[in-house]
């Protein structure tokens, strides 16, 4: 495969109902894991979408986007979460392998 994608490749990753559902699952999942804290949450997400360790800044990064998210839509932590999978499934280290 190619190392460049098409718009279209991107436009499906941001709008397709099967990449939104999936973010939300994951989400789910995530949110519903007993005593995870947000830190956590970024841990394990980051485990299971590039089977690394996020660095400190990665982590400090997620937990302010999770943090503006979650004041933008009213305090739902799920749909911060959501959005935050959805950001992990559109990064280019998850879209390709190295």
């Amino acid at each position: 495969r190619t190392v460049s994608n098409v718009p279209a490749q991107a436009l499906m990753l941001l709008n397709d109902p099967f990449v939104l559902g999936q973010a939300e699952m994951w989400a789910q999942k995530e949110i519903k894991m007993p005593g995870a804290k947000p830190d956590q949450r970024v841990k394990n997400m980051y485990r299971s979408a590039f089977a690394r360790e996020p660095s400190e800044i990665e982590i400090k990064d997620a937990l302010a986007f999770v943090d503006s998210q979650s004041k933008e839509s009213g305090a739902n932590e799920s749909s911060a979460w959501k959005g935050y999978a959805h950001v992990l499934l559109n990064l280019k280290e998850f879209i390709y392998v190295k």
